[in-house]
């Protein structure tokens, strides 16, 4: 039996959630302890959010005629000079989430005040919760 390799990215994910959670102890007003942690819980719920669409994108469920949309007009299609949003329209899941993330973190924003400068640790988060996702989850 073929197994994956989870330990990797369990640990990685383990300690810079207890580095991110140092700092916020370390910082007196509580301010950044409350950055990190809506940090953490936008790139959580984006990165969650992009695995379900995945498995909504799939033939048969029910968003399955939008991905054979996106591959008949951008994948497939030589004459349209936009196929290069294929993957970020959902062709490519990683891909994909970059943008729920950024979507989501700019409605955070406007809700929740967060603040701009956590646009890219956000992202980052959210793509390397998404990729524990895959290796753990994925069929």
């Amino acid at each position: 039996m073929n197994q994956k390799d989870t330990t990797t990215p369990t640990l990685i994910a383990i300690v810079s959630f207890a580095v991110g959670f140092m700092i916020s102890e370390l910082s007196e007003d509580g301010y950044l302890n409350q950055l990190i942690l809506k940090t953490f819980a936008i790139a959580l719920f984006s990165s969650m959010t992009s695995f379900f669409l995945e498995f909504c994108y799939r033939p048969g469920n029910i968003f399955g005629f939008y991905m054979d949309f996106i591959e008949k007009y951008f994948r497939d299609n030589p004459k349209n000079p936009f196929g290069f949003l294929w993957k970020p329209l959902g062709g490519c899941v990683q891909c994909h989430n970059t943008w729920i993330t950024f979507f989501v973190f700019v409605f955070a924003n406007q809700t929740f005040g967060v603040s701009f400068w956590m646009l890219i640790p956000t992202i980052i988060i959210s793509h390397m919760s998404l990729t524990i996702f895959i290796k753990m989850l994925w069929e």
